[in-house]
């Protein structure tokens, strides 16, 4: 979650929030986030308490009324913050201040500039929800996932053998740089990809359905016909363990699955494909996904052959908890530095 957090901070502000410097919840920002998140998902299902909720909670200084209070005020700060940059400056808006020159335009200065070229088209409204949006959205699902592989790898040690055999593989043959793993040289190993495809397939990060709105002329779906309207919706979990889709172990951790189905092609690969939904589908698909793919990418083969990890409890599955993104809560292992 520090991880996570940290890069969408340098993306967003060409900032890190500092949270693996520190190794700590900075100002309460994760505090704030997981307040956020379980008070949208009681408001998501009981949209008609929000107003009375919420004012009720914003009084008090609890729940997510807090945490959302609180994102915003840190938001508003970064964009004044930029202004007054831009404006000290003496020029348009540029990489001025406390932030790492070497890094691309970030996504505010991409959006104060569009502000300043459109301003009834990139509104105020717009800067700011796009400062806030990624920061609430862009944390959560990363940590989820990052933690699924992990832990699918630990409970599975053959797996996480072959996937170091894969990345020494690799770097001898001049493919995979060290330390860094450049996206590109991920994006060709094919047993990491299996491995995140696979852990994202076991332990997707949204636990709620993901809703549709049936258009004009209604719907037909498995013999039931649903009129416009209608709302409707399949959770990524039913989905993801299909045993008419993934096989009659689809309830297994097994990597694997997709590099047969890719050798063989055709409709079985055609089928997984399109039940696999992690980050959702159609018009409606997170739109981040890239940026956590490329965060998965980078990291995971960095991690597993600078380290080595033992589970604390390895007796016992983790827990979880389901507010909107299914979180483990005692994911708990021993780290140590490889010796090879």
């Amino acid at each position: 979650m520090w991880f996570a957090l940290d890069v969408i901070g340098d993306i967003t502000y060409s900032q890190r929030f500092g949270f693996l410097d520190k190794g700590e919840d900075i100002a309460g920002l994760l505090k704030a986030l997981h307040g956020v998140l379980r008070y949208g998902t009681l408001a998501g299902i009981y949209a008609r308490i929000h107003p009375l909720l919420f004012s009720i909670t914003a009084k008090l200084g609890m729940g997510g009324a807090a945490g959302r209070n609180y994102l915003m005020q840190y938001v508003n700060e970064r964009i004044q913050q930029r202004k007054a940059e831009k404006k000290a400056a003496g020029k348009d808006v540029g990489k001025t201040g406390p932030r790492d020159e070497g890094m691309p335009m970030d996504f505010l200065e991409k959006l104060l500039l569009a502000h300043d070229k459109d301003p009834e088209k990139v509104t105020p409204y717009h800067v700011f929800m796009m400062g806030l949006s990624n920061i609430i959205a862009g944390s959560d699902t990363t940590a989820v996932s990052l933690s699924s592989i992990l832990y699918n790898l630990l409970k599975h040690p053959d797996t996480l053998v072959k996937l170091r055999d894969e990345i020494r593989q690799f770097e001898a043959e001049g493919r995979c740089g060290n330390p860094n793993v450049s996206f590109k040289e991920s994006q060709d190993m094919p047993y990491l990809q299996a491995v995140m495809k696979e852990a994202l397939r076991i332990h997707p990060a949204t636990g709620l359905p993901l809703w549709r709105v049936v258009t004009e002329g209604g719907v037909e779906i498995c013999g039931t016909f649903f009129p416009d309207g209608s709302i409707i919706g399949i959770n990524t979990w039913c989905a993801h363990y299909s045993e008419d889709v993934f096989g009659l172990d689809a309830h297994v951790f097994r990597p694997e699955r997709w590099l047969e189905a890719q050798a063989e092609g055709g409709e079985r690969l055609k089928a997984m494909e399109s039940y696999w939904m992690p980050f959702g589908l159609g018009s409606r698909t997170c739109i981040g996904r890239h940026i956590s793919f490329l965060e998965m990418s980078k990291l995971i083969p960095q991690l597993v052959r600078q380290f080595d990890f033992e589970l604390a409890h390895p007796e016992r599955p983790w827990k979880t908890e389901n507010n909107w993104f299914v979180k483990p809560i005692d994911f708990e292992v021993k780290v140590s530095l490889r010796k090879t």
